[in-house]
């Protein structure tokens, strides 16, 4: 007994003195990645973490039960209205939710994507002071792209220990200039952003047109229809698109372009962490 309850005292939740920082996910099967996903969330810096959950079949709807029971996070079933992609309909849960309404820093994002803390502390709480003393009260928080780094088979190895290889940081910035430069070019985006600034409350389904506005490019289109007459699966598709030269070259052609127009806007990226 006195092993469980150091075990227990361990795993406790921490607390912030940025009050409630939160993140929220939406997953489906990722019972082999969910306790890593969950423990290196609260390793860096969360307090809570809230999860929703659809059509599960691998035992991640109990672990998240589970975990909850031990105080470690939230799960919420995900029930999606006919019509709705499961990411959309999470989100407007997640709106109404009383645990991310009362929380102070919030952050969404998928069970295949992990925070890493940039800032000079370390710490989740070192980057959103450093925030709040700039005057901010949101930090933007760019993805770095990896790729399969020679992995083949699937392993037990935490998925943070095995794919090692990314993009070089530049990359990932001109995939974000092209997405924010996509993004301005939207007649609504101006009137979201007012509205959001304004009243704090416009609907997460009303920010889904200017939010979601990269389609795959035609040659990726075709490969996936391709793909899926085939039988292939879309976790199995999203692997060969991530590994393929040719979707590569596409990606890189237009992020190059959308760069060069964002940087002839006089716009330039700051950087506010050490490389």
């Amino acid at each position: 007994m006195a092993g469980s309850a150091t075990i227990l005292t361990e795993l406790t939740k921490r607390k912030s003195p940025h009050g409630r920082v939160m993140a929220v996910s939406m997953m489906k099967d990722e019972a082999a990645y969910l306790l890593e996903w969950v423990a290196h969330h609260l390793a860096v810096g969360f307090t809570d973490i809230l999860v929703y959950t659809n059509d599960c079949s691998d035992g991640t709807v109990e672990m998240l039960q589970r975990l909850e029971e031990l105080g470690l996070c939230y799960h919420r079933e995900n029930v999606i209205p006919e019509g709705h992609k499961p990411q959309p309909s999470a989100l407007n849960h997640a709106q109404a939710e009383p645990l991310v309404q009362s929380a102070d820093w919030v952050l969404v994002f998928d069970a295949d994507e992990f925070l890493a803390i940039s800032h000079p502390s370390g710490t989740l709480d070192g980057m959103i002071t450093d925030a709040v003393n700039r005057g901010a009260n949101g930090v933007v928080i760019t993805w770095r792209i990896f790729g399969s780094g020679g992995v083949v088979d699937w392993s037990r190895a935490p998925v943070t220990e095995q794919y090692l290889r990314a993009a070089p940081h530049h990359d990932s910035l001109a995939f974000h200039e092209a997405r924010l430069a996509t993004l301005k070019s939207n007649p609504s985006f101006k009137q979201i952003i007012a509205s959001l600034r304004a009243a704090h409350e416009t609907p997460y389904s009303a920010l889904s047109s200017v939010l979601f506005t990269q389609p795959l490019p035609p040659v990726a289109r075709d490969m996936v229809a391709q793909l899926r007459a085939g039988g292939h699966s879309d976790r199995e598709i999203a692997q060969m698109i991530a590994q393929s030269p040719l979707i590569a070259a596409k990606e890189a052609e237009i992020d190059a372009a959308d760069a060069a127009f964002y940087r002839g806007l006089g716009l330039t990226p700051i950087r506010t962490s050490p490389e």
